[in-house]
């Protein structure tokens, strides 16, 4: 029997209309130049529970009881997310980790692209047609972030400011210095500022009289030289840029908004949010019948020139047939083996799941 979407939605109706006020579902960008406490700050919000994913090496100066994971390459990131995201082990996830860094954006949106080119059989993004490759991009980073953040996790997003001297105005036409992520110069990076509940801004302060670094100001309402905005009606235009006053510049955005709805707002994370993402034995059936299907597609594509390391991949789930939903991580797994074959050797798979 079909699951309803209106019984699910109504077993899980906020009686009390809540809204909370902390990290644990926010989204957050934040980007600035080097040096500016991007990471630094960040990851003293909670850095018993902080994850960092980190495509370039810039968390020396950071103490985390977990140690931050290297992404080289767009599968390694779709990796980690499948495996935060398992329901299996999602309240043991939650447990471990609260807050998810990406550091940096622009070069994630760089591997994403490159993962899109693989896959397309291309050297550029720009040489699949019709712009499907950038729509591409921006729908695998989605689903990415989409799945983390459903399943609660908060998200903060960083990366380097860039400055375009030319910059049109859409509205008055005007040309002026605009400065924005990077990562959102690109047609498929500019995902990340719908993605984004807080885009901040970190402005460069300098140092004093004394040589001591005067903290940056984090911008939070858009200006017209700069990129930033909140979906909080009253949020601070500005503050000190500090991991204390980042958490508190939240909150109390949250309650503002939550007094205009005449919502009630709690500080409080509510773990029933692991509840919302379980998947019901109809929806992992689903996946596991697009999954074999997938592996079947590419097991074609392969096994006349790669029947040796098909074979291999494949030994460990033994027959498609005999697979069950439980077994749909092994089964995903095997089917990016598959992937990483296929691409290495430049073989196009042409099939309707991803």
């Amino acid at each position: 029997m079909a699951t309803s979407f209106l019984a699910k939605n109504k077993a899980q109706k906020n009686a009390n209309r809540t809204m909370y006020s902390g990290m644990r579902d926010k989204r957050i960008l934040i980007y600035g130049d080097n040096s500016q406490g991007k990471t630094k700050q960040t990851t003293r919000i909670d850095p018993d529970h902080t994850l960092v994913l980190a495509t370039e090496k810039g968390y020396t100066a950071t103490a985390l009881m977990y140690p931050p994971i290297d992404i080289t390459s767009a599968r390694d990131f779709k990796q980690v997310v499948r495996e935060l995201t398992d329901v299996k082990n999602l309240e043991e996830n939650l447990n471990d980790y609260h807050l998810i860094i990406i550091d940096a954006i622009d070069k994630l949106n760089d591997l994403f692209t490159t993962y899109v080119c693989k896959q397309n059989d291309v050297d550029k993004i720009n040489q699949i047609p019709y712009g499907q490759g950038f729509v591409q991009v921006r729908t695998e980073i989605k689903d990415c972030i989409n799945k983390l953040t459903q399943s609660g996790y908060g998200i903060i997003f960083i990366d380097h400011a860039e400055t375009q001297d030319d910059y049109t105005d859409p509205v008055t036409g005007e040309q002026y210095p605009y400065t924005m992520p990077k990562a959102t110069k690109s047609k498929s990076g500019e995902i990340f500022k719908d993605l984004a509940d807080f885009a901040i801004f970190l402005q460069n302060n300098g140092s004093d009289e004394d040589g001591n670094v005067i903290p940056s100001t984090a911008i939070v309402s858009n200006r017209k030289n700069v990129f930033a905005r909140s979906r909080f009606t009253k949020c601070e235009s500005s503050f000190e840029f500090s991991a204390e006053n980042l958490v508190n510049a939240v909150k109390n955005a949250v309650h503002e908004e939550a007094k205009l709805l005449g919502a009630t707002c709690v500080d409080d994370f509510d773990e029933s949010a692991i509840i919302k993402v379980r998947m019901t034995e109809e929806d992992q059936t689903k996946r596991h019948d697009a999954l074999v299907k997938e592996i079947q597609e590419y097991g074609l594509a392969l096994k006349a020139d790669f029947g040796e390391e098909c074979r291999e991949i494949m030994s460990e789930v033994g027959k498609l047939s005999n697979t069950k939903p439980s077994q749909n991580n092994l089964l995903e797994r095997t089917l990016e083996r598959l992937k990483d074959l296929a691409d290495s050797n430049h073989i196009v798979v042409n099939n309707d799941n991803e």
